[in-house]
């Protein structure tokens, strides 16, 4: 009977966890290679280099330099890291968001206006963190 009661409440554990989340799944969502409303996508190369590789987030990116974010789309730079290799941003939201040349929104910055782009100056290929402001 008690072996009865363990097989279970095993396989009760196992179709609860089943139906949780997984951490890869919520990640996806904000690093699915389409540039979406809502979104910063980074380029790897200018505009005038016809942009190349990009990466997209919904979310801020205190330092690209501890995750290991990549270009995933197709053209120059894909698989490479985000962190110090972008030179184009995409804003694709309401407010003005901002690029820092070190972690944690730290030292200088080259500002995106709200659903606007632009080739990265100060930051260009020196890009560490990502937040709206």
């Amino acid at each position: 009977m008690k072996n009865r009661w363990k097989a279970l409440l095993g396989a009760a554990v196992l179709a609860a966890a089943s139906l949780m989340p997984t951490t890869q799944t919520a990640n996806a969502a904000h690093y699915d290679a389409v540039c979406n409303h809502g979104e910063a996508c980074f380029y790897y190369n200018s505009k005038a280099h016809g942009l190349g590789s990009m990466a997209d987030f919904y979310v801020p990116i205190p330092s690209f330099r501890t995750m290991d974010y990549r270009f995933v789309t197709e053209g120059n730079g894909r698989g490479y890291k985000v962190w110090n290799n972008a030179a184009h941003v995409e804003n694709r939201w309401k407010r003005d968001g901002r690029v820092y040349e070190n972690s944690y929104y730290q030292g200088g910055f080259d500002t995106v206006g709200k659903y606007s782009s632009r080739d990265l100056f100060l930051t260009k290929n020196d890009n560490a963190s990502w937040k709206w402001v």
